[in-house]
């Protein structure tokens, strides 16, 4: 079984002509991105890949002298291309043509390493197997694992001298290129021969290269050509070509990943301007500064929209609080008309009540004039009789008792009526008093049943002139803020 847990299968996968695995890593090897065309091939999930070493799909076929090479080469800041056989999660294998190239920050540092792989074609498989075989049964040989890849290595480089190639002319040569020897070790006569060749397989390669990347495939290389290593100056461009086609990758990648993750309010996911120079860098800084700006005008946003939503259930308390007072308000009103109505009434009633005992008092004050009208008649009556009785003398005395007693009752009554009327007196100065309160306060209940009447055309309104009152406006208005907020909550 494989470390990565996968017992290798005679299963294999192949990718199609027209599709590209892509990974990105660490500067220590460990994955950072991954495509989908990569997982659906290696049979993996991202989160099973994300920040695992790439070798977790490596296949035990494969010789560790060929990924020796791979960190020697890339260590350097120098693209490196192989053909590899990789191992998937589920057992089976597959094939590709590797291309890596490093990744370096504003500093020219290099902080990760891109890799893209293609298909092979069956030529270079049939050829390339064999190959790696042999070098792998080098490596089983030795017990260290140090030993094994520098035995492999050995028997690599002689594979490639007995040929008069490099590593990279062999590898261009299973891809289609023809094979051109060293030119140190060829005959001079043919240098002058094979120079426009070389130089023209590099321009169109070149050529090739910037065509597929006019037209959208970011992912296309400059591959090495044969015989172009004799032509530095073709080296440098073809490195600064692949270098701008990286950049150019790099870019489109980290802008739409950027303004994607914001457009679903990520705003926390920034444009990575490692290995960025120049204006890749510039667009890079004004692309996060427009996540900043758009991070700032959602926040704003959400609290404008928490601050409407506080305020609309705000508004809506407060109409159901007027609508609630105006109900109220209503039934007081009602219940004070009812009331007023009442307080009329009885105001009327102590009114009658006051001017019947004013009249009362008026007939006792006629009845007790009477009465001191007889007392002092019989007051009269009384002195004549005791002047008859004194005249009579002694014949006389008991009329003059008689006479002395009726005096006295006459007195009594006099001043009892006396009394009567002073009394009668306050009691009509009482009762007029009383009256004109009782009225002054029935002018005002009558006033105020005209307020009450004007309390209920506002809170009811005249249907007849289509007048609203406070009742219909508050029901309205708790209607609109009820539907204004069912907006708000679905918007």
């Amino acid at each position: 079984m494989h470390a990565n847990g996968a017992h290798p299968a005679p299963i294999e996968r192949t990718l199609g002509d027209d599709e590209i695995i892509v990974t990105k890593t660490d500067s220590t090897g460990r994955i950072a991105y991954a495509n989908d065309v990569f997982l659906r091939v290696s049979a993996y999930t991202e989160a099973e890949v994300l920040g695992q070493p790439h070798k977790k799909i490596r296949h035990p076929d494969m010789p560790r002298c060929i990924f020796k090479l791979l960190w020697d080469t890339i260590t350097t800041r120098q693209e490196f291309f192989a053909y590899v056989i990789n191992l998937a999660g589920d057992g089976a294998y597959y094939w590709v043509l590797m291309h890596v190239t490093p990744c370096l920050d504003a500093s020219g540092l290099v902080v990760g390493y891109h890799s893209s792989r293609r298909s092979p074609t069956r030529r270079a498989l049939d050829e390339i197997r064999p190959l790696y075989d042999s070098l792998r049964a080098t490596e089983a040989r030795h017990a260290h694992p140090a030993d094994a890849i520098e035995a492999s290595t050995s028997q690599l480089n002689n594979f490639l001298a007995e040929r008069g190639v490099t590593y990279d002319q062999y590898l261009w040569s299973l891809a289609g290129q023809p094979v051109r020897t060293d030119p140190r070790q060829a005959d001079r006569s043919s240098t002058s021969d094979a120079v426009p060749t070389a130089v023209a397989d590099t321009i169109a390669e070149m050529s090739r290269a910037s065509k597929a990347v006019a037209a959208g495939d970011v992912e296309a290389r400059v591959m090495n050509t044969p015989g172009s290593e004799d032509y530095p100056e073709l080296v440098e461009l073809r490195d600064e070509m692949n270098r701008t086609f990286d950049l150019t990758d790099a870019f489109i990648r980290e802008a739409t990943a950027s303004l994607g993750a914001a457009t679903e309010g990520r705003y926390h996911r920034q444009f990575l301007l490692g290995g960025m120079p120049g204006s890749f860098r510039d667009g890079g800084v004004v692309i996060n500064a427009c996540r900043v700006a758009m991070a700032k005008e959602a926040e704003r946003l959400t609290a404008a929209t928490t601050t409407r939503l506080e305020f609309s259930l705000a508004v809506a308390a407060i109409a159901e609080q007027v609508a609630t007072a105006a109900t109220e308000l209503s039934a007081s009103a009602s219940s004070l008309s009812d009331s007023t109505i009442a307080a009329v009434a009885l105001a009327d009633s102590a009114t009658g009540t006051s001017r019947s005992l004013e009249a009362s008092s008026d007939d006792i004050e006629q009845v007790v004039t009477l009465i001191s009208r007889v007392a002092d008649k019989t007051r009269l009556l009384a002195l004549n009789a005791m002047i008859e009785a004194v005249r009579a003398g002694e014949a006389g005395l008991g009329f003059q008792v008689v006479a002395s007693d009726a005096k006295g009752l006459a007195d009594q009554t006099s001043h009892a009526a006396e009394e009567i009327l002073r009394q009668v007196g306050s009691v009509q100065s009482a009762a007029r008093q009383s009256t004109a309160v009782m009225d002054s306060v029935g002018e005002r209940i009558r006033a105020m049943d005209d307020m009450i009447d004007g309390i209920n055309l506002a809170v009811h309104g005249d249907a007849s002139v289509d007048t609203y009152g406070l009742s219909q406006m508050a029901e309205m208005l708790r209607a609109e803020v009820a539907q204004f907020l069912s907006v708000m909550r679905d918007s």
